[in-house]
C-alpha cells in the first residue's frame, strides 16, 4: 500500500498534457468518499476542473493508478489560460487530490493513521528512491500509448514540510524529461507530498511547480501547500 502511494510522486510529475478546452468549476465543492462528504474550497488562482470535465477523464483515465481514485485536480490561471488558447503545454503548477480505493468505505481510526505516519517516515526515501516492477509497467505502457520516451532523473527528499496530528508534508525534487513528436521537455519539479487525515479517510493531496527560479518556487509550494492544507480543514 505505501509503495503505491510514493509512485504517485512520480506518476504525477510526467503530467505532459496536451488537451483541448474543458470546463471549472469555483467556489468550495463537496465530494464524496464512499458516505463520506468530503468539501474541497477554492484556491486563489487556481481553477478547479469539474467533475465531468474530459480533461478531468483523461487524467484520471491515465495518471492515476488503478488502485486509487481521483478526487479533483486543480490548474494554475496561466496554465488553464494556455489550455484555453489550444496550445500545447505542459503544465507547470497543478494540485491533485486522490485517495486509496480500498479505504472508500472504510472509516480509518485516529490510531490507524498514526500508524500510517510512522511507516511513511521511517521509509519516505528509500522508497522515492526505488521503482517497483508495477511502476516500471505502468511507464512502458504509458510510452507506448501516447508515443513518448520518458526520462526521471533523480528524485531527491528535500525534507518535512510539515506534520501535525491530522497530516504530514514532504517536499520532493526530481528531473523529468519527455520526448515526443511534439516536441521535448527537460524540466525540474518541486513537489508536496500531503497525506491529510480528514473524516477517518486519508486524503493524498500532490501540488506541483516547475522549478526555474528555486529560491522563488520553493518559497510559492511552501506557501501554497500550508495555506490549501489548512483551508480543507476549517472547509470540513
Amino acid at each position: 500500500m505505501y509503495k503505491k502511494i510514493i509512485f504517485l510522486i512520480v506518476i504525477f510529475s510526467l503530467c505532459n498534457l496536451w488537451i483541448i478546452k474543458y470546463g471549472y468549476a469555483q467556489d468550495k465543492t463537496e465530494f464524496k468518499i464512499g458516505l463520506t462528504k468530503i468539501i474541497l474550497p477554492s484556491l486563489d488562482g487556481f481553477i478547479k476542473i469539474k467533475e465531468d470535465a474530459p480533461l478531468k477523464t483523461f487524467y484520471a483515465e491515465n495518471f492515476v493508478p488503478s488502485s486509487n481514485k481521483l478526487l479533483a485536480l486543480y490548474l494554475s490561471q496561466n496554465d488553464y489560460n494556455e489550455l484555453l488558447s489550444d496550445n500545447d503545454l505542459d503544465f507547470n503548477k497543478y494540485i491533485v487530490v486522490q485517495y486509496f480505493k480500498k479505504d472508500e468505505y472504510q472509516n480509518i481510526e485516529e490510531k490507524e493513521f498514526k500508524k500510517f505516519v510512522k511507516e511513511i517516515k521511517l521509509s519516505f526515501s528509500n522508497l522515492l528512491y526505488n521503482d517497483s516492477d508495477e511502476f516500471n509497467k505502468w511507464l512502458n505502457n504509458f510510452e507506448r500509448k501516447f508515443d513518448i520516451r520518458v526520462n526521471i532523473g533523480e528524485r531527491i527528499n528535500l525534507g518535512k514540510l510539515m506534520e501535525t496530528e491530522k497530516l504530514i508534508s514532504y517536499i520532493t525534487l526530481s528531473n523529468i524529461r519527455v520526448n515526443s513528436i511534439k516536441g521535448n521537455i527537460n524540466k525540474n519539479l518541486i513537489s508536496s507530498v500531503n497525506f491529510l487525515y480528514i473524516k477517518n479517510k486519508i486524503l493524498y493531496i500532490y501540488i506541483f511547480s516547475d522549478f526555474s527560479l528555486p529560491k522563488r518556487d520553493l518559497k510559492w509550494l511552501s506557501d501554497t501547500t500550508i495555506q490549501f492544507l489548512n483551508n480543507i480543514i476549517l472547509s470540513n
